[in-house]
């Protein structure tokens, strides 16, 4: 059965999900920042070193890349890191958004009688 209870309350200005509201929904963003950073780590670090890319800087402490393989790096970590991560994530929220995805103008007040959600003038 699937969970009825939101995890993202709906943005009070312009279109899409804001913050989590529920448990759920903080586990989903904490997994997509993990998941990133993770992706960061295997992208600029890891799988440079393991092809052998890196480099000993010429001044100070630590290793670099030529920017070639810098560039390549970085275009498979946006091709297969945050690309798939945020379609998800984004997938998620819609899902479990509160009330559905449309442009707010914020807050209606209440006595206004209107559900409209116009821009005020």
């Amino acid at each position: 059965m699937r969970d009825r209870e939101p995890w993202f309350e709906p943005k009070t200005y312009g279109f899409g999900a804001g913050l989590p509201i529920h448990r759920n929904g903080w586990i989903a963003l904490g997994a997509y920042i993990g998941g990133m950073l993770l992706a960061g780590f295997v992208f600029t670090l890891a799988l440079p070193a393991a092809f052998d890319l890196l480099v000993p800087k010429t001044y100070g402490v630590g290793y670099t890349m030529a920017p070639g393989p810098t560039a390549l790096f970085m275009g498979l970590y946006l091709l297969l890191a945050v690309l798939p991560l945020t379609l998800l994530l984004t997938a998620v929220a819609k899902r479990h958004t509160r009330g559905d995805w449309r442009w707010r103008w914020g807050r209606t007040p209440p006595d206004s009688g209107s559900d409209t959600n116009e821009p005020r003038s």
